[in-house]
């Protein structure tokens, strides 16, 4: 059943679901974010959003997307992605959207994120 709100009901999306045959991501890996063909090699408080400094050639020209939209970040090894609470429309990961303030952990090898037409494809890989 689907609320209007899909943000509030993470509860009853299993990413661990039997469905789900994405490989675990390695700790400490590389994460990239892969944007119409082209990588960018995130580091610990990458921003997503119009004052992002990775690829701002892309995040500049998507309309309603907000300065700072989303921000990826690395804790003991692992990445996670996070939304600002004042955000308004939040990303969808995975096809889930992101509840406001909350870590969702990059915990497996390829994640997908969505703002209206932009697609970012996250790819961890082990360090090189």
């Amino acid at each position: 059943m689907s609320s209007p709100d899909e943000g509030r009901q993470t509860s009853s999306v299993d990413f661990g679901s039997k469905g789900d045959f994405r490989p675990p991501a390695p700790k400490n890996a590389r994460l990239e974010l892969v944007i119409e063909g082209k990588s960018f090699v995130c580091r610990d408080g990458t921003i997503i959003g119009a004052e992002s400094d990775l690829a701002p050639e892309v995040f500049k020209q998507i309309p309603g997307l907000e300065a700072r939209h989303a921000l990826v970040g690395r804790d003991q090894g692992q990445w996670f992605i996070l939304t600002p609470r004042n955000v308004s429309r939040p990303l969808r990961l995975d096809g889930v959207t992101l509840p406001r303030g909350e870590r969702r952990p990059l915990d497996k090898v390829r994640h997908h994120v969505e703002f209206d037409a932009l697609r970012i494809g996250l790819r961890l890989s082990p360090q090189r």
